[in-house]
């Protein structure tokens, strides 16, 4: 059983390393927006922030079940 735990991680990690430009280049660009709307929303409307984050939580659970 082990055997075939470690396998199938290994595979999983190998598939993780084996990234394409385009969807390594979409999780980058997703990282560089969160980043910078945060940025954003902290300097220029801070009183927001937490509303914002609020009802992200809220869409997650909607439409996510997370």
């Amino acid at each position: 059983m082990s055997e075939l735990v470690r396998r199938a991680v290994d595979a999983y990690l190998a598939d993780e390393r084996q990234l394409s430009a385009s969807d390594l280049r979409v999780r980058q660009l997703s990282e560089y927006s969160q980043i910078a709307l945060d940025t954003i929303i902290a300097k220029t409307y801070p009183e927001l922030r937490d509303v914002i984050v609020a009802k992200t939580n809220e869409r997650m659970v909607q439409y996510h079940g997370q």
